[in-house]
């Protein structure tokens, strides 16, 4: 009984070898399955609309972050401060102020810990931030965070290079 399965299971695969194995497609079958998959998979042979511009920080909870835009240096940017109300107790034990990032790669975005926040009388605060990529210090911003108007500036330090530049935001509402 067994061989005799064995033997019609070989028979039918040589058969179906055999049949299929002289046979070559029709080129217009081939050109109605590249347009039948070129419509499955919703491709398209024009050029297809550039991307709109990534707003960085669509998702940021402005009853929690002052958000600010301007420059750093001579690059656009927006950064994000929370104020230390608003702040959640495990940022305030971590130092974390907010976020920030550079309009030529919005998607990627800096951690901000704050180093010192110092209030004044006159309605300012002076801070140091570090600007922190993962674990590691990119920057340190040192500015006035206006309380009676709406700027945030001062001078931005890069790590490793040591160089100075001017950064000027302006709060968005």
């Amino acid at each position: 009984m067994k061989k005799l399965l064995l033997f019609s299971a070989t028979l039918m695969l040589t058969v179906l070898f055999i049949g299929c194995k002289g046979k070559k497609t029709d080129p217009s079958i081939n050109a109605d399955y590249v347009d039948d998959m070129k419509e499955v998979l919703c491709l398209e042979e024009t050029p297809m609309i550039e991307e709109q511009p990534v707003n960085p920080m669509e998702d940021i909870d402005r009853s929690v972050y002052m958000v600010y835009t301007g420059t750093i240096g001579d690059k656009g940017a927006t950064l994000c401060w929370a104020p230390w109300n608003n702040r959640t107790e495990e940022d305030k034990a971590n130092g974390i102020c907010g976020y920030l990032a550079m309009d030529e790669n919005p998607r990627l975005r800096y951690t901000l810990r704050e180093v010192s926040d110092e209030p004044h009388i006159e309605g300012y605060n002076t801070v140091v931030i570090d600007i922190l990529q993962g674990e590691e210090k990119k920057a340190v911003l040192e500015g006035t965070i206006e309380g009676r108007g709406d700027g945030f500036y001062g001078t931005v330090t890069f790590e490793g290079t040591g160089e100075k530049k001017e950064f000027s935001l302006m709060q968005q509402y």
